[in-house]
């Protein structure tokens, strides 16, 4: 046999932590375990429903082909609420000059529930450590050494266990970096790690809300602005009314600027009118808005 391959089978394959009520015997209160690192170095797993104040008592057993091995001597630890790791998973999806962050909750709550989350958006790569400005002193003590200030371009606040809100006011081509927090009642916890994107500036999204009314020989549209941020600048509406609700039936047309109502005049009416509406900058015309709206009648 290849001297090399001898003892490969007792390699460590991974860990098992447990929690105990007693130094000595008393009862098993939480186990959790962990897959072993390339090098079997350290490594760390996360034991829940465990109280905080509370005494309790740890011990790490090893993992190989051969099975498990003796658990270390109990230490003793009580637990204390801390500040929220990292939330995890952080995604973005950039459409008209916002950015929509979606992430997933931390590993650990610090002991109190999740409160509520911070999302912040920066010009420059977000370090470990952000304070603010210089300290001054009148005493002759040498002033606080500042760490970088870093220019915040939007932020929003979500209420747990929602995981996602949208950042605004971002220009086409513009570069940021996005990061996430937890709070809980001690404060704010770490930071995820920093994602960063470019804004691409698109088509407008299709318009919502829309509704329209016919009044004698004209039919009055309305619906909600297209959000824009400034990625690209919106360049107008187009209102289409249509005798069919889904395939051609062209009956006529109204177009504005920037207003989010226009009127378009028909003719002798006999049966039911739709209406759709789109939006355009300058890369071109978005999407309709759909379904196609029934025009009311009064």
């Amino acid at each position: 046999m290849d001297a090399s391959c001898i003892g490969w089978w007792k390699l460590i394959s991974s860990y098992v932590v447990q929690a105990w009520s007693k130094e000595n015997g008393g009862r098993k209160l939480a186990e959790c375990s962990v897959e072993a690192d390339a090098d079997a170095s350290l490594t760390s797993c996360a034991l829940t429903g465990l109280d905080n104040f509370e005494p309790y008592w740890f011990a790490v057993a090893a993992v190989s082909k051969a099975g498990r091995g003796a658990f270390s001597v109990r230490q003793d630890r009580e637990p204390e609420p801390s500040t929220p790791s990292a939330p995890l998973g952080v995604q973005l999806e950039e459409r008209d000059g916002a950015i929509k962050v979606s992430w997933r909750s931390p590993w650990s709550d610090g002991g109190y529930e999740i409160r509520d989350y911070l999302v912040r958006a920066y010009a420059e790569k977000p370090t470990t450590s952000i304070t603010t400005t210089t300290t001054t002193t009148t005493s002759g003590a040498t002033p606080e050494t500042p760490t970088m200030q870093l220019r915040v371009i939007d932020e929003c606040t979500v209420d747990a266990p929602e995981t996602t809100c949208t950042l605004v006011g971002f220009k086409e081509a513009e570069h940021t970096w996005v990061e996430v927090v937890a709070v809980n009642t001690v404060g704010e916890g770490a930071p995820s790690d920093p994602v960063d994107t470019t804004m691409v500036a698109n088509r407008p999204a299709a318009p919502a809300n829309v509704a329209a009314s016919l009044n004698k020989r004209s039919v009055k549209v309305s619906w909600d602005a297209v959000p824009t941020s400034g990625a690209v600048e919106l360049m107008g509406y187009t209102a289409t009314l249509w005798n069919n609700d889904n395939d051609g039936g062209w009956v006529g047309q109204c177009l504005t600027t920037s207003e989010t109502t226009c009127t378009i005049g028909v003719g002798k009416v006999k049966g039911p009118l739709y209406v759709s509406v789109r939006a355009r900058n300058s890369l071109g015309w978005g999407d309709a808005s759909s379904p196609r709206a029934e025009v009311s009648r009064r």
